[in-house]
């Protein structure tokens, strides 16, 4: 499915994609697999945790992006793995621990996110979102998942669609 975007604002282009990756309004996901790694990692599972992880758990989709300068075609990736899938190797990474030694909080890996090279994430005990890209210097801290498309997507302000095929 492809979905144009072109005459939405930023935020509802934003909040359309993360609808393409499977999020809604009112979304409740199992968190059971989470509350068992924050445990075992002994790591408290907050309100904020949970409310994040209750509306964003188990996003786990690869979406393509088409911008004016590609005539529209959809060839760009954005990832959304928010899944425990691999919780020891991610949480054993040098991004993660980064993000561990940045962080003035306890955070919980819960995967990796981004446009065309995905970060490593962490949701902390504030509810605080925490991106680390192989790539970069710098930890990157979010308060939601629009601001963290927003800051993926800051040099593309010419975004035309999002799709789940690639083009």
């Amino acid at each position: 499915m492809k979905i144009y975007l072109k005459n939405l604002s930023l935020y509802d282009q934003y909040r359309k994609i993360l609808q393409m990756a499977g999020w809604y309004e009112g979304r409740i996901a199992d968190i059971r697999s989470y509350e068992q790694e924050a445990y075992t990692s002994h790591i408290p599972l907050t309100k904020a945790m949970k409310n994040f992880l209750y509306e964003y758990a188990e996003l786990n989709s690869i979406l393509y992006l088409g911008f004016e300068n590609t005539k529209g075609s959809a060839s760009y990736d954005y990832t959304f793995k928010i899944t425990l899938d691999q919780p020891y190797s991610l949480s054993n990474t040098k991004e993660y621990k980064e993000i561990c030694s940045f962080a003035k909080e306890k955070t919980l890996c819960i995967g990796e996110m981004g446009y065309y090279y995905p970060a490593i994430c962490a949701v902390g005990e504030s509810g605080r979102l925490y991106l680390k890209h192989d790539y970069a210097d710098s930890v990157e801290v979010f308060d939601s998942m629009i601001d963290t498309i927003a800051f993926e997507l800051r040099t593309n302000k010419d975004l035309v669609c999002v799709s789940d095929l690639q083009e």
